[in-house]
C-alpha cells in the first residue's frame, strides 16, 4: 500500500483508496464477466454469484467517493 502516488500541486496525496478500488474493480471486472458467460452453462452459478457481484460493485463505488474525498482533502 502508498506505492502509487499522486501529484497535486506540490503536495503527494496517499493513493490508499486508489489502490483499494483498482483491486475492487478487479474483482468485480472478473465476476461480471463470469456473470455474463455463467447463465449459457450452469444456471445455479449464476444465482451463486450475483450476490457478491452486487456487494463488490458497491464497494467500488464507495472507494471511488473516498478516494475523490482523499484528493480533494489535499
Amino acid at each position: 500500500m502508498g506505492i502509487l502516488k499522486m501529484r497535486k500541486g506540490k503536495k503527494k496525496v496517499s493513493t490508499f483508496w486508489l489502490e483499494i478500488s483498482r483491486g475492487l474493480s478487479f474483482i468485480l471486472a472478473a465476476l461480471t464477466t463470469i456473470y455474463a458467460v455463467a447463465p449459457y452453462f450452469i444456471e445455479s452459478i449464476t444465482y451463486a454469484i450475483a450476490p457478491p457481484l452486487l456487494l463488490f460493485s458497491v464497494l467500488t463505488i464507495i472507494a471511488y467517493i473516498f478516494l475523490l474525498i482523499d484528493y480533494a482533502a489535499y
